[in-house]
């Protein structure tokens, strides 16, 4: 593509992850949604309005989820493989990370219950998943080495190791 904003030879962020790290982080998706899923239907049995919407709310992002994360459970569906296509073309992980917290935060502060906190907090986990895939390897410029310790450069002792004769400026 002349319009891509990658050069030819810089891995796209995708590409800079490990390969098991974002299967794990896919698999821990799965889970996550499947979670909010079975843990959404059992907020829904409650007393108060507020858990039995905070339960449709963390069902619909299960699903949401369950269509990003893992689209061939959702594969009879047209429009949630081409939305989970789409998602992994555009979205960078932070942006997942992004869309994964407001996805998890809103049903846990509706109705703090048990079962909210486990399914949407799994949510929260699966977000903070993908902002490590987005922080990246610590360290990953080794190459580069810069040039900025002036420090360690500097002269502190003489030629002969005595760090108190150092030019002579001072006697």
């Amino acid at each position: 593509m002349p319009n891509s904003p990658q050069k030819k030879g810089s891995p796209t962020p995708a590409e800079s992850a490990p390969r098991i790290l974002r299967f794990l982080v896919r698999i821990w998706g799965v889970v996550a949604g499947l979670c909010m899923l079975s843990t959404g239907l059992f907020a829904m049995i409650t007393i108060t309005g507020k858990c039995f919407v905070s339960g449709i709310i963390q069902i619909v992002f299960g699903l949401l989820v369950l269509c990003l994360e893992a689209p061939m459970l959702c594969q009879f569906s047209e429009i949630a493989t081409k939305l989970s296509d789409w998602v992994e073309s555009h979205f960078r992980f932070w942006l997942r990370a992004a869309l994964y917290l407001l996805a998890g935060v809103p049903p846990i502060v509706m109705c703090l219950e048990l079962s909210t906190f486990i399914g949407s907090g799994s949510c929260v986990v699966l977000a903070a998943l993908y902002g490590t895939l987005a922080i990246g390897r610590k360290g990953g410029d080794v190459e580069k080495k810069s040039n900025d310790d002036v420090e360690m450069k500097a002269t502190l002792m003489d030629n002969q190791g005595d760090p108190n004769d150092i030019g002579g400026a001072f006697h």
